[in-house]
């Protein structure tokens, strides 16, 4: 049975759309398996210093751990709504030891994402921000 492409003619156009077919997998392939790096998007590369507490981790704080952190009954006696409520710490001691991140309670639940129990998870940028503050000392500023 003869077709169209048994001519010799379109021969070469038969191979001509397999290798542009080709060459465009192989583009698609490379193009979809590279990888870019947003740096503003690396929560290591948040650099900043001086982390606040009163404009940077308070709002975090409030808008994500004081509903079971806060009030009358706060949940572990942690009570987060105020800079000083904080490093009075819990009904387990100390939860942020200023200037040591790695052992702060505060830090190893949220970034483990024990902490917050209901929502979601902080965001990758809030948690390096609570760990710069601790690491700078966590002052009341």
């Amino acid at each position: 049975m003869k077709t169209i492409f048994s001519n010799s003619k379109y021969k070469m156009y038969k191979w001509i759309l397999f290798f542009s077919f080709m060459l465009l997998v192989i583009a698609t392939a490379f193009f979809l398996s590279y990888k870019t790096t947003d740096v503003g998007a690396s929560p290591s590369m948040i650099v900043r210093e001086n982390i606040s507490f009163k404009n940077d981790v308070q709002p975090i704080l409030e808008r994500r751990c004081t509903k079971c952190h806060g009030g009358e009954f706060p949940s572990e006696s942690l009570n987060l709504e105020s800079y000083e409520s904080l490093m009075v710490g819990s009904q387990n001691g100390e939860v942020v030891i200023a200037g040591d991140s790695s052992n702060s309670l505060l830090f190893e639940q949220i970034e483990s994402g024990e902490m917050p129990k209901r929502g979601s998870d902080l965001t990758a940028e809030q948690i390096e921000l609570i760990r710069q503050w601790i690491n700078e000392g966590a002052l009341n500023n």
